[in-house]
């Protein structure tokens, strides 16, 4: 499963444009981890040249990864990457 939340290498740098993380409600831890899960070594970035609504922010966020030169992986809708015992591959066809 994608999901924005997937894209945590480079997520503290995209988050600024919308929304601040410093902005924490009463009661919860205010330090920030953006180590994420490890579970993949590069930014996952859903719904590429899709119809989804937020499809049209993907060119941005992939100019982005571009030009710090972060490693990421465009997957289409239909489409997830599949990890077993360290091998990856894509499930799945637009």
């Amino acid at each position: 499963m994608t999901c924005p939340t997937v894209w945590l290498p480079v997520c503290h740098q995209l988050l600024h444009q919308t929304h601040d993380p410093a902005d924490v409600p009463a009661g919860y831890d205010p330090e920030i981890i953006w180590d994420g899960l490890g579970l993949v070594s590069r930014s996952i970035v859903p719904h590429y040249r899709s119809d989804h609504p937020d499809s049209s922010m993907v060119e941005d966020m992939l100019s982005h990864l571009d030009a710090r030169r972060l490693p990421y992986l465009p997957l289409r809708d239909g489409e997830a990457l599949v990890v077993v015992d360290g091998e990856e591959r894509i499930a799945g066809s637009a």
